[in-house]
């Protein structure tokens, strides 16, 4: 829908097409260790189909929104083709990659490859650098290599970012503010603060229920919603009726700038 409300199927005069990738998160979504490594399994997986479809269709541009965990699986999924030798003999790219809301740390998007593991002296905490489980890494150089744009589309108020993320990683989110200081990125990296694109409504897919981090008794401002991002609907006489496109706009607005080679 708001895809649809930004006119992007029919941009430039092509069938732009949508495919969603469905991973199995839910089961474990009250043990954050086991989600974020499933999330990280997964991203072979995408990779995958990505591979698959460039093969198929190599013309045909390929980009990527992920939503708070999903962005665990799409770094993981880049650096499955950053790795593929199939990939890179053919020189494909990801055209973009826009992360919304993402539930990884702040300086995963370093080019220091040892950045995670051996820089304790610049950081503030041991759980910053040190991974006992393996699953965080510093993809700068990934991201520099597989894609052509990479978005962070972060948000200051995040409520849930700033009450779970921050709780169970004693760090900061990438999607909560700009990406960590001192820190070298990928020359194809942007960031732009959507806060106000996040309307202070408590049910972005009113569905009825109060999104994530979110309650009635305290109320909600712009910015809030976790749930907000791809956009907020409402549910009338059974039917889900469009209200807004959260940060949509700003990400379509990113791939047209793109394609005009700003």
């Amino acid at each position: 829908m708001s895809l649809d409300h930004n006119k992007y199927h029919n941009y430039n005069n092509n069938n732009n097409s949508v495919v969603g990738f469905s991973w199995d998160a839910n089961p474990h979504k009250n043990n954050w260790t086991i989600s974020k490594s499933i999330a990280k399994d997964n991203g072979p997986k995408l990779a995958k189909f990505i591979l698959d479809f460039k093969i198929k269709c190599p013309n045909t541009e390929v980009r990527l929104v992920a939503h708070s965990l999903d962005a665990r699986v799409v770094l993981s999924a880049l650096d499955s083709l950053y790795n593929n030798q199939k990939w890179n003999s053919e020189k494909f790219k990801v055209t973009s990659v826009n992360l919304m809301g993402a539930a990884v740390d702040d300086e995963e998007v370093s080019k220091d490859l040892t950045y995670i593991l051996k820089s304790p002296a610049i950081v503030k905490n041991m759980s910053e650098w040190y991974d006992v489980y393996g699953i965080k890494s510093a993809y700068g150089k990934v991201i520099e290599n597989v894609t052509s744009q990479f978005y962070n589309l972060f948000d200051p108020k995040d409520k849930a970012l700033i009450k779970f993320y921050t709780l169970d990683e004693n760090d900061t989110a990438l999607g909560l503010k700009e990406k960590q200081e001192r820190i070298t990125p990928p020359s194809n990296y942007n960031q732009t603060n959507v806060q106000d694109q996040i309307l202070a409504i408590r049910d972005a897919d009113g569905d009825g229920n109060i999104d994530l981090a979110l309650n009635e008794s305290i109320p909600v401002e712009k910015g809030d919603n976790h749930a907000g991002y791809f956009g907020f609907t409402n549910m009338i006489n059974n039917t889900k009726v469009f209200v807004d496109d959260g940060a949509m706009n700003i990400v379509v607005e990113e791939w047209r700038n793109a394609t005009k080679g700003s």
